[in-house]
């Protein structure tokens, strides 16, 4: 019988968050389904602990939890680069715990077979639970055989994976997430993290502004989801949901009133892969918005081809402040790859047209693909230059399993070994991995370098500053030939 759920939101990487700690969505949808079931539920997440070096896994402190909850089933939710803490962590547990069942779902279950032949899970979930868990509960407690289930994998002899799990039709038959499994003030986003970085972006110093009266009376955000999938798919993703669906409006306007009234909260993080698949909808929703005066501020991810200058206004004007749309690439050729959709164009116009209405759009650059090459480079360099911006987001192309580019590193033989993939982006984040390109290690790794030069040079000489050119001429190039006591002297001087 199935009476205690314990739930671990597992780190995908090596540090303790600052800041923005991810907001464990999953998890707190998947405790909602179980206590639904009856059962207890916990949510334990290791996102909020810096645990010393011989407990690293925080094992400790788990092995603590279980000794006080006595949980019968055990939960891991994460991403890809989760696997290597989860691996560590349900070993230790089927050694001392044996009789537990561990499982594992999300995005984390694009690593089943890892999970189930060199971790101790014993059953991954895949895509979405909210039809399958009920009856693998229910299998669970009345000791019947579950093994035939759809949408799960686990190890028989070799790895089982069952057919895909029907996906929910209606996203408004799914209720809230169960908000009070966690200390939900850990997971506020202050204010002050994001204008300190709109503020590193002088060049829209407007924007920045209209941002600052708009955040006047907000002091921290909380995400809530208003859809689930995206109209397209990169080459990159690994998602694991297909299509594209939304809550209906008035459905995501309860759900901003409850949060409202419970959290006492008007700053939002619309936290969806896609936020504008339908015109019509996000209309729709600024309209009830205004018309239940609802005062709020908010943030979200968008298309820059499915957007106008009309609909960015109404979004201005009821309330967002920022939008993230993922431009990847200044270079068509490499847009193409990526099978974004989208052309350079179309980015340019569309990230200048959201500061025009004075909306704040982060621009974000994955280099990296294929096909990248120093001209490619050159042409998001431009683009950065023509967007006008000093702060941008930046990171390598890295092959997640289950994406397809994935598919292509392991053709080309470019990951040998799995996990070792995985825990060096654990440990590197979004920076050089596995090169993918047909150019040497040196170039390709220095490229972020590069874009950071130029980008900083061409802002120190729009506003005529060239010591800061010279400074970074030095810093670039000079550190690359000259002995370290010529570099120290090079600065002394700059400074005098």
């Amino acid at each position: 019988m199935m009476n205690n759920v314990l739930l671990i939101h597992v780190p995908s990487r090596r540090e303790m968050c600052e800041g923005d700690i991810p907001f464990p969505l999953g998890l707190m949808y998947v405790g909602g389904i179980l206590e639904r079931l009856g059962k207890n539920v916990k949510i334990h997440d290791l996102y909020l602990y810096d645990f010393p070096y011989e407990d690293r896994w925080g094992y400790l402190m788990l092995k603590k939890i279980i000794e006080d909850f006595s949980p019968d089933v055990i939960g891991y939710g994460g991403i890809a680069m989760s696997y290597g803490w989860a691996k560590n962590l349900s070993i230790q547990v089927k050694k001392d715990y044996p009789s537990i069942i561990q499982m594992a779902g999300g995005a984390l279950s694009s690593v089943y077979d890892l999970l189930l032949t060199k971790a101790a899970i014993d059953v991954v979930f895949h895509g979405e639970v909210e039809t399958n868990l009920p009856v693998f509960v229910d299998r669970f407690d009345s000791k019947k055989q579950w093994t035939d289930i759809p949408g799960i994998s686990y190890f028989n002899n070799e790895i089982k994976r069952n057919q895909p799990v029907s996906q929910i039709e209606d996203l408004d038959d799914i209720p809230y997430p169960a908000y009070h499994l966690v200390d939900i003030e850990k997971y506020y986003l202050k204010k002050q993290l994001l204008l300190d970085t709109y503020r590193e972006d002088m060049s829209d110093q407007g924007v920045y502004e209209s941002i600052s009266k708009k955040l006047n009376e907000v002091d921290v955000f909380l995400p809530i989801v208003t859809a689930r999938g995206c109209t397209h798919r990169c080459s990159f993703c690994y998602r694991h949901m297909k299509g594209y669906r939304k809550h209906s409006v008035d459905y995501v306007i309860k759900h901003i009133e409850y949060v409202q009234e419970k959290f006492g909260i008007n700053g939002l993080a619309f936290r969806d892969e896609l936020f504008n698949g339908n015109m019509k909808w996000v209309f729709e929703l600024c309209d009830e918005i205004d018309k239940n005066n609802l005062k709020i501020a908010y943030r979200t991810s968008a298309r820059v081809d499915n957007i106008s200058e009309k609909m960015l206004t109404r979004m201005y004007e009821t309330g967002c402040f920022n939008l993230l749309y993922g431009q990847e690439s200044g270079s068509d050729k490499i847009l193409k790859e990526y099978k974004k959709g989208i052309t350079r164009r179309q980015n340019l116009d569309a990230t200048l047209l959201t500061r025009k209405v004075g909306i704040y759009s982060t621009v974000q650059l994955v280099i990296g693909s294929p096909g990248e090459t120093r001209d490619t480079i050159q042409e998001s360099i431009d683009f950065l230059k023509e967007v006008g911006v000093r702060y941008y987001s930046l990171n390598y192309l890295i092959p997640l399993p289950e994406s397809p580019i994935w598919h292509y590193a392991l053709e080309n033989k470019l990951i040998n070994d799995i996990e070792d993939h995985l825990e060096q982006v654990a440990v590197k984040g979004g920076d050089h991995v596995v090169n993918l390109t047909k150019v040497s290690d040196k170039e390709w790794s220095n490229w972020s370098n590069l874009i950071s030069y130029k980008v900083k040079v061409h802002c120190a000489k729009s506003v005529g500053n060239y010591i800061e050119c010279l400074k970074l001429f030095i810093k670039y190039y000079c550190k690359r030939m000259l002995p370290d006591r010529i570099i120290k002297l090079l600065k002394t001087l700059l400074k005098k």
